[in-house]
């Protein structure tokens, strides 16, 4: 069992991101079946194109206004809207309010991630 406050989780900053942090909720010493990570993206913040080759992705937005490209379509999403990304779906956002966005995103434990930055 795992009970835990989530300020008291290390932030890490996304290097391949702008103005992004991330914090592993429930992570390898914790999770048996997913990992969960909460993203938190400063105004201006983005994160390029990219995709996933071995796992989707389930996302709930916490906080904030955010455009995320999925492919060829573009969404804005707010607080309390969901996202799902198949594996190998081109992805990107951008913050585009005047507040922090934070949203949860939700992936299959895994021995390997990779991140595939598309040009």
């Amino acid at each position: 069992m795992y009970v835990k406050k989530a300020d008291e989780i290390k932030k890490e900053i996304v290097e391949v991101a702008e103005k992004t942090e991330i914090q592993w909720l429930i992570g390898e010493d914790t999770g048996k079946e997913f990992f969960m990570r909460k993203f938190t993206m400063k105004p201006e913040g983005s994160m390029p194109k990219h995709y996933h080759n071995n796992y989707d992705h389930e996302q709930y937005v916490l906080k904030g206004k955010l455009r995320i490209g999925l492919g060829d379509e573009i969404f804005e999403v707010e607080a309390g809207n969901v996202v799902y990304i198949p594996e190998n779906v081109v992805h990107w956002y951008k913050n585009i309010g005047e507040e922090d966005v934070e949203f949860l995103c939700l992936i299959p434990k895994r021995k390997k991630y990779h991140m595939e930055k598309v040009e």
